[in-house]
């Protein structure tokens, strides 16, 4: 396990090359590179890729938990787009604010480094972060301490670096401590740097937002650019059985129906722990709120990183990819090149033992996206 300041070496050092890397483009010019861009037309090979990942109707989409309680409209790329620009620009790139600022929040991080045998590998975190939004710096901050109310009747404390914060909280039918959302939110947006794209507050702590919540993992205030997402149901609360599927190498893994291979060759199992599991459906959600600080609004078109859940099993169900509409948002407000985003995601996910099926599927989009720009 790397300690924080390896974590927070490797990560800077990764981000900043990658920020240097990308040019800042102007309203215009960013909506002329979508515009312009064979991979993000309706017919690309791009889009027939994605639409062979995604079967999923508009319809089943609204059967979600979460829409069924909201009715959520969606948002459109032209909706997108067509946001007023007093409001838009300052969730656009910025040369002087590109940095994802994570802070930890103890006791579910231990002391002596950020990882623990039952805590996500914030590293990976990091990586996928600036692999999936390119432009982006990451940096790990170091964690806070949260103290357990003394009584039912009492409030949690939050121990900052210049403070304290009171914390409300109750028990959850289960029998463990649940801490209020909006107080933790408190805490990160007071003295929120200059350079933050945003702020995320992760924990392995169980929160609620509204009273009758049985949960809450997460939320974001895109506007105010911060975020608290706790991960304890994560760990506490096994996976259904279709979640999690035997895990093969890249070179002997399970065929489609469509492949072929000259030799019978058994596929070399690898070893998923539950922290590798854990570490997955962190990002996936982290990702998630993160996307909400650019204004993305949830997705009820297909299959995404967007798509609303309103239960642990549509949680885990969530694919770890991009829709074609939520990613013309992503290029227009990042300016990044499609190709080079899926190539250094293949490339990660190649090395991540939980994320052996989205490197077959990033290897898919690539392919697809390479096609567009050689016929461009």
């Amino acid at each position: 396990l790397l300690t924080m300041a390896d974590v927070a070496t490797r990560t800077a050092a990764t981000s900043q090359d990658t920020v240097a890397n990308v040019k800042v483009l102007s309203t215009h010019e960013a909506r002329e590179l979508v515009d312009t861009s064979p991979a993000l037309s309706s017919g690309s090979h791009l889009a027939q890729a994605l639409s062979t990942l995604d079967p999923t109707a508009k319809a089943a989409r609204k059967g979600t938990a979460w829409y069924q309680q909201y009715e959520e409209p969606g948002q459109t790329y032209k909706e997108y787009v067509a946001t007023a620009p007093k409001v838009m620009h300052p969730h656009r790139l910025q040369p002087n604010r590109r940095v994802i600022y994570l802070q930890p929040i103890e006791p579910c991080f231990q002391q002596s480094g950020y990882f623990a045998d039952q805590s996500p590998d914030l590293n990976v975190l990091a990586q996928l972060l600036t692999a999936y939004l390119p432009g982006i710096k990451v940096t790990l901050l170091k964690p806070w301490l949260l103290r357990a109310p003394a009584s039912s009747k009492a409030k949690a404390e939050l121990i900052v670096s210049d403070g304290c914060y009171d914390l409300s909280c109750r028990k959850a039918k289960e029998g463990h401590w649940q801490y209020a959302l909006g107080d933790i939110a408190d805490a990160l947006i007071y003295k929120l740097p200059d350079d933050a794209w945003c702020k995320m507050a992760v924990s392995m702590q169980d929160h609620y937002e509204d009273e009758d919540d049985v949960f809450c993992m997460g939320r974001a205030w895109g506007a105010s650019r911060i975020g608290c997402l706790g991960f304890q149901r994560y760990w506490t609360f096994s996976p259904p059985a279709s979640a999690i599927k035997p895990t093969t190498t890249p070179a002997t893994g399970p065929r489609s129906k469509r492949s072929k291979r000259t030799k019978a060759t058994p596929p070399a199992k690898v070893e998923i722990s539950h922290v590798n599991t854990l570490t997955y459906r962190c990002c996936k959600t982290v990702l998630h709120e993160v996307l909400h600080c650019f204004l993305l609004d949830h997705c009820i078109v297909g299959e995404c990183l967007m798509n609303t859940t309103g239960n642990l099993e549509e949680d885990f169900r969530a694919p770890l990819r991009l829709c074609l509409e939520d990613l013309r948002k992503l290029v227009y407000t990042t300016g990044c090149d499609v190709v080079a985003r899926y190539t250094e995601l293949e490339r990660l996910y190649q090395r991540l033992p939980a994320f052996e099926s989205d490197a077959r599927q990033a290897a898919k989009l690539l392919l697809a996206a390479q096609r567009d720009a050689s016929e461009q």
